[in-house]
């Protein structure tokens, strides 16, 4: 029986294509609810045009992955693995990767500190790590996937298995499903990789779509040539994401568009100090994001802002509504190892106490947007020689060169200081 496939037009890849199945879930009123959510929460402050959502990142992510697996399996046809579970294989990853931002809350990650304890969302049963700390996105991704009152019931009407997505998508999910076992040989930790890792699918869509989006080019990274050479390895029967040697200076491409789009975009003085904002009124509220999913599911950027018209009393709340950030005095930028032999930052916060200054200090390392545990820290991926067919761990092949990691460390002052903390600053740099 032929699939009937739907064309979406996208100023990435031109055409996205996608499955009746996909169009099913991409319909649902859960899913409806990313068209509200920008994809960069604050940061059209400082890149007017940075308003996508994370409907249609959740789209690219999906193209991608479909890319991606027919790179590797078209390669490796001899895998102990038949045309109907390949084509189900396939069906898990493109779907995990449409529903992997499912979970996100308005503004996307800028919400995460206003988002309950893990606890009562009730999913203890299901992750390893469900007590003592915040609930996350991806708990919540989780959570729309496994229950029967968010995708639960499409997923099976589909024919696809709702537990094998969130094991997919969850590093810390505990149910084994062995869904991915196939002759012995386990594809799972390939198939998490495509999704999750230093070089997944995710990562090459929002570098493209959000440097595209605010109008700079540090994420262009040419991710057809990278998929092209995507393969796997297989080790201990289990199979991993390798990638041909020929495309190695793409991947440190990659890796350093990210370490830029990190600093110049994600943390952009302006955004930052609105995500900052937020997180410090989500220490004074008394309210926190809904845990029902079905009540989840009606936040979007817009009730967010509703919501904190109506404690605009709240200072920071204040602030963010009104448009009266605090301002950035001074950044200090260097790489990590070297981090520790600075002190003009804790010279200054010395001088603007005492002249009895407010002030905040933002670090890059700390921020509030950062990403939470990737499955790149579980699976390795491996460089592949294809003259010799040899494989080597990515990390101890000589030809990579890691890169250094930079930090960023701000001290922003309020509006109504800043004047008077541009004087504490000037007196300090004319002592040296």
């Amino acid at each position: 029986m032929s699939v009937r496939e739907f064309k979406i037009c996208d100023p990435l890849y031109d055409y996205i294509y996608l499955e009746e199945d996909e169009v099913k879930i991409i319909n649902h009123f859960i899913f409806q609810r990313l068209r509200s959510v920008r994809q960069l929460g604050f940061s059209d402050h400082a890149f007017p045009s940075g308003t996508h959502n994370r409907f249609t990142h959740s789209l690219g992510v999906c193209h991608l992955a479909g890319l991606a697996f027919d790179s590797i399996f078209n390669k490796n046809k001899s895998l102990p693995v038949s045309s109907q579970k390949r084509r189900i294989f396939r069906r898990m990853v493109k779907m995990s990767a449409l529903l992997h931002d499912i979970g996100h809350g308005p503004l996307s990650h800028s919400s995460e500190s206003l988002m309950p304890p893990l606890e009562p969302l009730n999913l203890g049963k299901y992750l390893k790590t469900a007590k003592g700390r915040q609930a996350r996105h991806e708990d919540y991704s989780v959570k729309f996937i496994i229950e029967k009152e968010g995708l639960y019931g499409v997923l099976k009407e589909i024919g696809l298995e709702p537990l094998a997505i969130a094991q997919l998508l969850h590093p810390d999910f505990l149910i084994d499903t062995h869904f991915f076992e196939e002759e012995g040989l386990n594809f799972l930790p390939l198939l998490r990789q495509l999704i999750s890792s230093d070089f997944d699918v995710d990562r090459m869509d929002y570098l493209y779509r959000d440097s595209r989006s605010c109008g700079v080019k540090y994420g262009l990274i040419d991710f057809t040539w990278l998929i092209s050479h995507f393969d796997c390895y297989i080790k201990d029967q289990e199979l991993f994401l390798a990638i041909a040697s020929e495309a190695l200076y793409t991947l440190e491409s990659l890796l350093l568009g990210r370490q830029h789009m990190r600093l110049i975009v994600y943390f952009h003085h302006k955004s930052a100090i609105y995500n900052q904002m937020l997180k410090n009124y989500s220490k004074d509220c008394q309210w926190r994001l809904p845990s029902n999913i079905l009540e989840y599911s009606t936040w979007t950027d817009s009730q967010l802002f509703e919501k904190l018209r109506e404690d605009k009393k709240n200072e920071w709340a204040g602030r963010i509504i009104e448009k009266k950030p605090y301002l950035r005095l001074y950044e200090l930028v260097c790489f990590e190892k070297d981090f520790q032999n600075q002190n003009s930052i804790s010279v200054l916060k010395q001088e603007l106490i005492e002249k009895n200054v407010n002030f905040m200090v933002i670090d890059s390392e700390k921020h509030s947007i950062k990403p939470s545990k990737s499955i790149s820290k579980i699976y390795p991926v491996y460089l592949k020689n294809r003259a010799l067919n040899q494989f080597q761990e990515l990390g101890q092949s000589p030809a990579f060169l890691p890169l250094p990691h930079r930090k960023l460390q701000r001290i922003y002052v309020p509006p109504e200081d800043f004047l008077k903390a541009q004087n504490v600053l000037k007196q300090m740099t004319e002592l040296k």
